[in-house]
Order: structure tokens, then C-alpha cells, then sequence
């Protein structure tokens, strides 16, 4: 394992009708804000690293499904 990388690995898919709002909460999450963003073709992959307190380190990755 390389410096820095993630010790743990979660694996998040999404799932629902579209336009129901996967894909902003997971841009909230992992972006911090809500963007503007077409409809999701398919699915999209998104990721975000942290540090648990006890200074294991973390990643999800979010597949974002179409609806």
C-alpha cells in the first residue's frame, strides 16, 4: 500500500427513478455544493477520501446509476 492511500474501501451504488436526486446528494457529499449537472447517461463514479479520528483512512466510491 502506497503512502497515503486509503486503508478501507467502501462501495456505494445508487438506485432509484431519475430525477429524484441521486446524483446531487452524492455531489453534495462529495463536492461540498449542488451542481447544475444534466441527467446522468448510464452512471457515473465519484470518490472521496477521510480520516477517521483514530487516523485509519478511509475512501467511497459512489457509482451513481441512471434512472
Amino acid at each position: 500500500m502506497m503512502e497515503g492511500e486509503a486503508q478501507n474501501l467502501i462501495k456505494i451504488i445508487t438506485l432509484g427513478e431519475s430525477t429524484v436526486g441521486k446524483s446531487a446528494y452524492i455531489d453534495k457529499y462529495v463536492y461540498g455544493t449542488f451542481r447544475h449537472k444534466l441527467p446522468t447517461i448510464g452512471f457515473n463514479t465519484n470518490s472521496k477520501n477521510f480520516s477517521l479520528p483514530n487516523g485509519e483512512k478511509m475512501k467511497i466510491i459512489f457509482e451513481d446509476t441512471s434512472g
